[in-house]
């Protein structure tokens, strides 16, 4: 079941980038000629991500038919065989959408089923989902309570390392000084 959607999500995403498409770049609008020539006629202007068909390829220009069949002549240098990057991400939505929308039928016809062993299944997994988040909210306490018992650990044995420097302080203070070296 899970190799025939794959197989269909593909298939769905090949099927809109076609072999013999083309699509204007992403960088400007280009004007459609009436021949392969930059003084030809005007036929009109192409706006940037458009998929063209290609006909016929020469040198700098190709004979291209647009989604609304209107022939015409593009400059090459601004055709690409790529998908422009604003079509790849409404073509990878939609295919998130077709797989979400494949996934909802698949769970639906086959977890919603209300035979006593799945609902049995199901009330075990809510249970143990209730209890998992229980389990984590206790592990994040006592985390917590960790990191706070180190921290007291850490300050008391700084406070008593203060308090013995003060104390090793004065009595070096009482001491008499007998000059030079013993």
């Amino acid at each position: 079941m899970m190799k025939r959607l794959i197989i269909t999500v593909l298939l769905f995403i090949t099927s809109i980038a076609q072999a013999g498409t083309l699509y204007v770049s992403e960088a400007a609008s280009v004007i459609m000629r009436a021949a392969p020539d930059s003084h030809a006629t005007i036929l009109r202007t192409i706006s940037r991500g458009t998929p063209v068909e290609l006909i016929k390829k020469i040198p700098n220009f190709d004979l291209v038919r647009t989604e609304k069949n209107t022939r015409g002549w593009l400059a090459s240098q601004f055709l690409s065989t790529k998908l422009p990057r604003q079509m790849q991400g409404s073509l990878v939505q939609k295919a998130s959408d077709f797989v979400q929308q494949s996934f909802t039928i698949f769970h639906n016809k086959f977890f919603t089923a209300s035979t006593p062993a799945v609902v049995q299944l199901l009330q075990n997994s809510r249970q143990l989902e209730k209890e998992n988040k229980l389990l984590r909210s206790e592990n994040s306490k006592l985390q917590l309570y960790n990191d706070l018992k180190w921290f007291l650990i850490g300050a008391g044995v700084l406070a008593v390392g203060i308090i013995l420097g003060l104390i090793i302080a004065r009595f070096r203070k009482k001491r008499k000084w007998r000059g030079g070296w013993d």
